[in-house]
């Protein structure tokens, strides 16, 4: 009977050391994996983010327009506007001043981009001097005020480089949409209103 007592307790206390030892394993797993999520989700930001403005970049512009389009779709967003925006004077600030200066105004474009949107909307850089933002589940109207602040802003910012100011201006082309507007009509719309706003000033500019 002691013998069988004492081939029990050396049972269990097997048994005890395999649970904690397994038990321990289970734990590294679970580091191991929320380290890896981490280091997934920091490769995910940075493959969605443009660089040098802190901005989403074309990728992940994309990305939040096809969810949003995907909830208008689906009855969970009343539909928004999108606004692409063009700086008018980028190639003669690189001419003149050179390309740090030119970076460093976009830089301040991005800055004005990320104040001004809320949670859900999104700023993006989709290349060289081309920004967009995506407003989204709201209507034109309600939003009118916010986007005559955000291009009275967009055309009246200046940096000081190299001790001369330099001024920044932009067109920006307005396009709303709804479920009955698909990703590309959106976005031409938009494109071609800010096309028709820079030639329009730089007509205002030759008179």
């Amino acid at each position: 009977m002691p013998q069988t007592q004492e081939n029990n307790r050396r049972i269990l206390g097997t048994a005890m050391a395999l649970l904690s030892q397994i038990q321990s394993e289970l734990d590294q797993s679970r580091r191991q994996i929320r380290t890896l999520k981490k280091q997934i989700s920091k490769l995910e930001e940075t493959a969605t983010t443009d660089m040098l403005t802190g901005l989403k970049n074309r990728r992940g512009f994309e990305q939040a327009f096809d969810a949003e389009l995907d909830r208008v779709r689906r009855g969970n967003s009343s539909g928004g506007i999108l606004l692409i925006i063009d700086m008018d004077n980028f190639k003669g600030i690189n001419d003149t001043h050179g390309h740090a200066a030119g970076d460093a105004c976009l830089k301040l474009v991005g800055q004005v981009l990320s104040l001004e949107i809320r949670d859900m909307d999104t700023a993006a850089r989709l290349g060289g001097d081309e920004f967009v933002v995506l407003m989204a589940d709201t209507a034109a109207d309600a939003m009118l005020s916010r986007i005559q602040s955000l291009i009275w802003k967009l055309n009246n910012l200046s940096l000081i480089w190299d001790g001369e100011e330099v001024r920044i201006s932009a067109s920006i082309g307005m396009k709303p949409y709804s479920k009955n507007n698909r990703a590309a009509e959106i976005f031409a719309a938009a494109d071609h209103a800010m096309y028709a706003n820079k030639q329009a000033k730089e007509c205002a500019s030759i008179q």
